[in-house]
This record gives structure tokens, sequence and C-alpha cells, in this order.
């Protein structure tokens, strides 16, 4: 019995390696790859975001949805970010991918943040961008560069993206 616990212990922990290990490979679009196009009604559903706007700017896409625990931190941390950075050439392009687009206007209303977000309730872009979980972030430079990927959010991740994109801006 000890024997066959550590034997699937063992596989598990293989398999966790080895997803660590190859996910950059197959998570999401790659360091250095153009960002791909994206086009999408805003939020409100009166407007429509595209990030080819934000070219000349370093900006943030963020994908989030009403029913991601992490989301709750990131989507606040990532306003004061944008309010202290917008001056520097900085901005942040979110996209909601909840189903039930009511679900996600009422949340981003209820946090109260200042920077525009597309909705996706389709799904589209998160298969463009080849992304795996929620919250995934990319950093984007002003050539529409990725430049950094960057999946969950915890505490002091803030602070890293913020040291990024301080690089980026002075470039």
């Amino acid at each position: 019995m000890l024997k066959t616990i550590w034997t699937k212990t063992a596989a598990a922990m293989g398999l966790a390696i080895w997803v660590a290990a190859s996910s950059q490979a197959v998570w999401a679009v790659q360091i250095g790859q153009a960002a791909p196009t994206t086009h999408l009604r805003d939020l409100s559903g009166n407007g429509v975001l595209d990030l080819r706007q934000y070219l000349g700017k370093v900006v943030l896409v963020d994908f989030w949805a009403s029913w991601c625990p992490p989301c709750r931190k990131s989507l606040p941390q990532f306003n004061e970010l944008r309010s202290e950075l917008v001056g520097y050439g900085f901005e942040v392009f979110a996209i909601n991918v909840d189903e039930e687009v009511k679900d996600g206007q009422d949340f981003f209303n209820k946090i109260g943040v200042d920077y525009p977000s597309a909705m996706d309730p389709e799904g589209k872009m998160p298969e463009a961008w080849q992304i795996q979980g929620m919250p995934t972030s990319f950093l984007v430079d002003k050539k529409g560069v990725v430049r950094m990927v960057h999946a969950g959010f915890k505490d002091g991740d803030i602070e890293l993206m913020k040291a990024e994109i301080i690089k980026l801006v002075k470039e």
C-alpha cells in the first residue's frame, strides 16, 4: 500500500513538474510575438475598443471574469497603477470573459475602476491569446509586441509588473 501511495505521489509530482516546465511553451502568446488583433465591444456595449488604438503606449492587456477571486484583487490594483503611470504612456486594456455580460458589467461597476474594459462573452480572445486561466495579463510594448506574460495574481505581483512597465515606458 505504501508503494502504491509513493508511486501515485511520484507520478503526480512528475506531471506537475512537466506541466510547469513546458507551460511557457504552450501556455500563451509568447514573449517577443506581436499581440493578437483585439477589436471588441466595450463592456458598456456603446463603443468599441481596439488594441491598435494604443500603439505608442505600453499596455497591460488583462483577461478577467466576475467569478475569478484573484481578479477581485488585481482590478483595483491595476486601477491604482494606471492612475499613477497613465501620464507616462501606460494604459490598461481589460477584457471580460463572462458569458453573461451583465455579470461582468455589475462586477466592473462595483469595483469602480477608471480604465476601459471590453467584453468577450463568446470567448474568442482567450483562444486567440491562448490563455488557460484567470486572470492572465500581458504587457505589450509601444510597438505592439508582447514583453511579459503573467498568470494569476497574488500579493507582490503588482510591484513586479510595475517595475517592468517603468522599464518599458522608458524605452
